[in-house]
């Protein structure tokens, strides 16, 4: 799978890539967020979703696209807002929000012709047998009897 290309000159933006990962990670204000998200638009054209938009691309769970952003699969660009405020007492307080996660529709895109490429090979080298949805034991109701000991097969189903 092929992932979006990175110019070096945006890189620095971007902040520090987590080892093993293609996740760009940056903290700074909000300021510098607004810088960071115009980067990160220009880089992808504006083509990117959150986390939760995945589905929309390659009809997978939550769960599996952070499995595949954590593997380094996809490439994913983070931005955590942080401040520092001063308590009612003088005292220094780092605040940290919800971080923001970015993942290139290109990326996706990419991705969801990996899964239909290994679908396609599935069903290519698929045999058919008693564990299709066609089979007789996926016929059976209350009607239908098969006697033990016998394996199911279209000619020994018997109807009350």
């Amino acid at each position: 799978m092929k992932n979006i290309e990175i110019k070096e000159k945006f890189k620095e933006m971007l902040g520090e890539v987590d080892p093993g990962t293609l996740i760009y990670r940056r903290s700074g204000t909000d300021l510098e967020y607004r810088k960071w998200f115009e980067t990160v638009i220009e880089i992808t054209g504006g083509k990117v979703v959150s986390p939760g938009g995945i589905q929309m691309y390659c009809n997978v769970s939550r769960a599996a696209a952070h499995k595949k952003i954590n593997n380094g699969g996809i490439t994913a660009f983070c931005f955590h807002v942080t401040k520092i405020e001063e308590a009612i007492f003088g005292e220094k307080s780092y605040i940290c929000k919800t971080p923001y996660m970015l993942i290139p529709i290109y990326d996706l895109q990419e991705w969801e012709k990996e899964l239909r490429e290994k679908k396609l090979d599935k069903e290519r080298d698929h045999k058919p047998g008693l564990k299709d949805y066609n089979a007789p034991f996926c016929m059976l109701n209350k009607k239908h009897k098969v006697a033990k000991g016998k394996s199911i097969t279209w000619d020994n189903l018997e109807t009350r």
